[in-house]
């Protein structure tokens, strides 16, 4: 189950990458357990995502552009 140890630090505003980090991890973690709430914030999260990539392509007048997943917590 989702537990707040590390949310004080991050929702309060400047917090530190790695804060953020160790975040993810608690949260997909849960979510891999089949807790309801890490699978809403995962899913929001990807969704929030997925707009901003959108965004900046359109923008940049991008099509047909492949799309690359790099990073500890994308690649697991």
């Amino acid at each position: 189950m989702l537990s707040c140890g590390p949310l004080p630090r991050v929702a309060g505003g400047g917090a530190k990458p790695s804060a953020i980090a160790a975040l993810a991890r608690e949260v997909q973690t849960a979510a891999d357990e089949n807790d309801a709430l890490a699978m809403q914030i995962i899913d929001a999260g990807a969704s929030e995502l997925a707009a901003a990539a959108v965004s900046v392509a359109s923008r940049l007048d991008l099509h047909d552009c492949p799309i690359l997943l790099s990073g500890g917590t994308l690649l697991g």
